[in-house]
């Protein structure tokens, strides 16, 4: 089990890739973009967000850091304070899921803890002191 830092951006993400990568020579694992999601008809991803980060992966230091952007009016406005969480990620479900079913008393749930098309189990929370989590379920 780790313990990763996730950074949002509004519409940012690459950009602060491109600027990290010269600043710390660090190595980009993963890059997905919002139009790599499976289309919804009944809620088809407009235009202007496509080419957007879903989610990134970098290495840095032998740590890595995920990272998305939060388009503006698409769930959650990015603010200094609520653009970075922890994520917890394991292999150990039922680990993974105690852990959930304790730290969920008190809080507010964004996603439930379920199944996402990403991971088998993904679920996301702001506990009852403030601090924003993920679950992330890695094989």
């Amino acid at each position: 089990m780790s313990v990763i830092g996730y950074i949002v951006f509004e519409n940012q993400t690459e950009s602060a890739i491109e600027f990290y990568k010269q600043v710390f020579d660090l190595k980009v694992l993963e890059i997905m973009k919002m139009s790599d999601a499976p289309e919804d008809e009944n809620n088809p991803l407009p235009e202007s967000i496509k080419n957007l980060i879903m989610h990134a992966e970098i290495e840095l230091f032998g740590s890595r850091i995920m990272l998305s952007d939060s388009p503006k009016d698409f769930g959650r406005e990015v603010v200094k304070g609520n653009n970075f969480s922890l994520a917890i990620c394991t292999d150990d479900k039922k680990a993974m899921t105690n852990a959930w079913n304790k730290l969920k008393i008190g809080a507010q749930i964004n996603i439930e803890l379920g199944p996402q098309f990403f991971s088998e189990l993904y679920g996301r929370l702001v506990d009852k002191f403030g601090i924003s989590w993920q679950f992330i379920y890695e094989k």
